[in-house]
């Protein structure tokens, strides 16, 4: 970010410099200047000006960093005496684009609950609410439900429509203390509750009711207890169910409708009944709750989008224009005037449409013309496989591509300016630093995406994905790109149709329920996509029955694993390694039954079954040994 205070500066960058710049550098580059032409710069006003505003920040923004595009024309309010009659500032960037990355300091003024601050939730509440117009009906409607002491509550609407934005306004003060948000999460598909808790469990732990809160649940309920439980419940629920009668704790999940149907029911259920404390979701639609706790976002909002061009758009005649494209519709607005801002709206279609493809279109095609140098067709098809939102560490897109690109030392930088150059399209969280994640900005993006590379391609990006992911894994990788491979290479690896693999992949999480629910998940996505009979299908609920005794459930694991037996033996064979450890699974819950004696009948006849097959020395003969041994000597020993 170069700051100019000079006699006439803003007069040179609005000179042909730029374009000499542009071509010269080939990179991101942003000014930022004022001039008086009848006037010599000799009182500093400019930089003063600059100063007041780093030193007082914006409160009119969530974001964690003040940015001279959206700053610009505050410097005149912060002006310090003798500055008032400041020249405009100008603020330009070569290629038209806003450059997130590119800041003049922290703000400390930001419009950010405490709980959120420094959060990964932080920079998605800043991007969704930034040029935020306050929403009066649907906040209204809210605020009554709320009142009324109404939990879960959704807000649904179809794609576009401004749900997740609503949701995320209410993670600023501005919204009102009664909307304000102590939490929020956004789910991905393939989430399960243990996820959610992790995030959560950081806000809230800012929170002095679920603290205090917190203490009266682990001292109400014993330590075995607490540990029994699902990690949500732990963290999330056990706590808040213990609230001080006029402590009240209000928590947001975006796109819930992106969970499967096992957890996002458990997380509906989690908060029904809950004195104190609120959920708020989102989602297109959400028929698990009552249409009286829905608040529903009309498909247009025509003077609600006129606001929000009056903002972001200057010149009237673009802004008409605009208002007219858009019909109404928060996404192609914003979208058009971010086209309008790079100079690219020529070309757009000339009436509206229920169709963003064109809009998309073109969006990705200006943003190959802002940025020549960078790979955005390549990086556009990885985005194609990354999951909605700010999640895919940075480094993992430019690992994807290194394989075409291996002795290019600037890879790197050239993908941060293909990033800057898609704009609107896509999502950015701790944009400039280490860091940084992306991902496509809304799911209406990620759909186009997909359907305008196709699926071979969108295949090959997941493959590439996987590979990233493994060669980042030998190199020590950053915390980011770690947790997201543990999160998501399942997610990549089913995509390409490696199920054995996927199922692999898959975190061992903290508690037993917590387990028990990840595979219940599991066994519903592989029964719907490779039938009941596939061998992976199987392996789903075997580990089914394992987590459901681990739960403390023997008698429902014992029979989990008997109804399981025959599936195996006609499907598999009664000599396959599977199974043979069904069926010592069998043995082991009958003893845990209490029937030691029928346990010691199923280990005596599994035995040479698996002597003859594995051998006398393998580890499995050897442990069903050891426990026809232990029961003999020990005819309690099962129990």
């Amino acid at each position: 970010m170069l700051v100019i205070d000079a006699c006439h500066s803003g007069a040179v960058i609005s000179d042909p410099v730029p374009g000499l710049l542009r071509q010269g550098l080939q990179a991101r580059v942003e000014f930022f200047a004022a001039t008086r032409p009848e006037e010599v710069a000799s009182r500093g006003c400019f930089s003063r000006s600059l100063i007041e505003l780093l030193k007082k920040g914006s409160p009119r923004t969530a974001d964690a960093e003040l940015r001279a595009y959206d700053e610009h024309d505050r410097l005149r309010e912060v002006a310090p005496a003798g500055c008032a009659d400041l020249a405009p500032a100008i603020h330009m960037s070569l290629n038209g684009s806003r450059d997130a990355g590119l800041w003049l300091g922290r703000n400390g003024a930001a419009d950010l609950r405490p709980a959120l601050a420094g959060t990964q939730v932080a920079d998605v509440v800043a991007q969704l609410t930034r040029d935020w117009q306050k929403r009066q009906g649907p906040a209204a409607d809210i605020i009554r439900l709320l009142a009324d002491g109404t939990s879960p509550i959704a807000i649904t609407g179809g794609p576009g429509t401004g749900k997740s934005a609503l949701l995320a306004s209410f993670g600023r003060p501005s919204a009102g203390e009664y909307l304000g948000l102590d939490a929020l999460v956004a789910a991905r598909p393939g989430d399960n509750l243990a996820d959610l808790a992790g995030a959560l469990l950081e806000q809230l732990g800012r929170s002095p009711a679920y603290r205090a809160a917190t203490g009266q649940f682990q001292a109400a309920t014993p330590v075995l207890a607490q540990e029994a439980r699902p990690r949500f419940d732990q963290v999330i629920t056990g706590p808040l169910a213990h609230l001080d009668p006029d402590r009240h704790v209000l928590v947001g999940v975006d796109a819930v409708d992106q969970l499967d149907t096992v957890q996002r029911r458990r997380l509906l259920d989690a908060f029904t009944n809950l004195p104190g404390a609120a959920l708020i979701v989102t989602g297109r639609r959400i028929d698990d709750l009552p249409a009286t706790a829905r608040v529903h976002l009309p498909d247009r909002d025509p003077q609600g989008v006129a606001r929000l061009l009056r903002t972001l758009v200057q010149d009237p005649a673009a802004r008409d224009r605009i208002a007219s494209l858009s019909d109404g519709e928060w996404l192609r607005a914003r979208l058009l005037s971010s086209l309008h801002r790079a100079g690219h709206l020529e070309g757009t279609p000339a009436h509206p449409s229920p169709d963003l493809t064109p809009v998309f279109q073109k969006a990705l095609s200006s943003a190959i013309t802002a940025a020549p140098q960078a790979p955005v067709e390549d990086m556009a098809r990885v985005l194609a496989a990354a999951p909605v939102g700010v999640w895919m560490p940075l480094e993992v897109v430019v690992a994807a591509l290194r394989p075409e690109n291996r002795d290019d030392e600037t890879l790197a930088v050239r993908v941060r300016d293909g990033v800057v150059a898609l704009g609107e399209l896509l999502a950015r969280a701790d944009a400039g630093s280490p860091d940084e994640r992306v991902g496509p900005a809304h799911d209406l993006i990620a759909e186009f995406l997909r359907g305008h590379f196709g699926a071979d391609a969108v295949t090959g990006a997941h493959s590439a994905i996987v590979q990233a992911l493994a060669e980042l894994e030998q190199g020590a990788p950053p915390k980011s790109v770690a947790a997201y491979a543990r999160d998501r290479l399942s997610e990549h690896l089913w995509a390409v149709g490696q199920s054995e693999a996927a199922l692999s992949a898959l975190p061992e999480l903290l508690t037993p329920a917590d387990n028990l629910a990840l595979w219940q998940s599991w066994h519903e996505r592989l029964l719907q996509r490779l039938g009941p009979d596939h061998p992976d299908t199987l392996t789903t609920r075997n580990n089914i029955a394992f987590w459901t005794g681990q739960t403390g459930d023997t008698r429902g694991a014992l029979d989990l694993t008997t109804a399981l037996l025959p599936d195996q033996q006609r499907v598999l064979g009664p000599d396959h390694p599977d199974t043979l450890t069904n069926r010592h699974n069998i043995a082991f819950w009958t003893g845990q039954a209490e029937d030691t004696r029928g346990a010691l009948e199923l280990f005596t006849a599994l035995l040479p079954d698996r002597q003859r097959v594995l051998g006398p020395d393998h580890p499995d003969a050897q442990a069903t040994q050891a426990w026809i041994e232990q029961l003999t000597s020990n005819p309690r020993g099962g129990e």
